[in-house]
């Protein structure tokens, strides 16, 4: 097989080393039902190929002498105007992850839990954060009354390490210590209404949502931030 371009053309060769088609058969080649000898199909094949290069504007055509050697080739030409390739336009994003050095409050009575969604702050959303972290909602209210975060996260069901407080509590109690973190809530229950009424920015569903939206959230809630703290 054989592709090249010939002027505003494609052209395609195909050859093989067959026995060739005989000068008296060639006439009929492209006719429908027309077959040599005994060969299988129906004798449509190169009827429909010549009706679908027809169409393009194109041309098929074949050269084949058993006289003088055998084989035989096909070629097939079809417009197909040689074209530039388009300018690439590249679009300025930001980075993947956010480079600033975040410091997050996580509050989830699973040590587990908290680890993983550790692991996937640094490795995918915050690279450069400081973690801290918290297992029961007044264990967070104390460390918030020693220092500030960016970001807080907070589950709502906290039994397992025997804290009093769910977590739209703890975000209510926080918003009253005029705490101005991001404070984020997250259950795997129909929770977004009763944290965004507690004070919550939004809520993280379980599964929290892809590290692509997270930052996302996470660069436009950062932006409003420091702008509502340049105007006080």
């Amino acid at each position: 097989m054989v592709i090249e371009w010939e002027d505003e053309n494609v052209r395609f060769e195909c050859a093989d080393t067959g026995p060739g088609i005989p000068v008296k058969e060639q006439k009929k080649l492209f006719e429908r039902f027309v077959q040599r000898g005994g060969a299988p199909g129906t004798g449509l094949g190169l009827a429909i190929a010549k009706h679908l290069v027809d169409l393009t504007g194109g041309s098929i055509c074949f050269h084949s002498d058993p006289t003088i050697k055998p084989g035989t080739s096909c070629v097939v030409k079809m417009p197909l105007a040689v074209c530039e390739p388009p300018e690439v336009v590249v679009k300025e994003e930001h980075g993947r992850h956010i480079e600033e050095a975040l410091s997050f409050l996580l509050i989830d009575d699973v040590a587990m839990n908290r680890s993983m969604l550790s692991r996937r702050i640094k490795r995918g959303i915050a690279p450069n954060s400081l973690i801290t972290e918290a297992s029961t909602g007044e264990e967070a209210l104390v460390i918030c009354g020693k220092q500030s975060f960016d970001v807080i996260v907070v589950d709502q069901y906290m039994e397992e390490a025997g804290g009093v407080m769910v977590g739209t509590d703890v975000v209510f109690a926080m918003r009253r210590m005029r705490i101005d973190s991001i404070i984020i809530g997250c259950s795997g229950n129909d929770m977004d209404d009763l944290f965004k009424e507690a004070g919550c920015d939004w809520v993280w569903g379980k599964p929290m949502p892809s590290n692509a939206t997270t930052v996302k959230q996470l660069r436009s809630a950062l932006a409003v931030r420091k702008a509502k703290q340049a105007s006080e």
